[in-house]
């Protein structure tokens, strides 16, 4: 069954059985382009670099990520109905950064639970 949302068991296995054709790659960040190191440019500026580029691409399964600017509650509760594993938040006026770091969280959460809570 094709679907919108994440399933990362679903995509292991696709790689495992050498079935990837129906796979869909969605896009979040850009840090090279025509040759030029985009990794200090702020993020909203790189995205908006990818947003024209994959406009050039007649691919259905290469996409553009969404953005969300909703509240963080909002985005966790709307997650966990989702069945999503976690959520990825990145501060768009930075620029790239490696590793770790206060301009990026990553939340993820036990099956059917957000920070302890019971997804409804």
């Amino acid at each position: 069954m094709l679907t919108d949302i994440p399933n990362f068991s679903a995509l292991q296995n696709a790689f495992a059985r050498r079935r990837t054709a129906g796979l869909t790659f969605f896009a979040f960040d850009l840090m090279f382009l025509d040759g030029r190191d985009l990794r200090e440019a702020r993020l909203s500026d790189r995205r908006a670099a990818l947003q024209q580029l994959l406009a050039s691409v007649d691919e259905p399964h290469i996409r553009l990520s969404n953005t969300f600017n909703e509240g963080v509650e909002s985005l966790l509760d709307s997650a966990c109905r989702m069945g999503l594993e976690g959520l990825i938040g990145k501060r768009v006026d930075r620029p790239y950064s490696e590793g770790r770091s206060p301009d990026w969280i990553k939340l993820l959460w036990a099956r059917n639970t957000v920070n302890s809570r019971r997804c409804e």
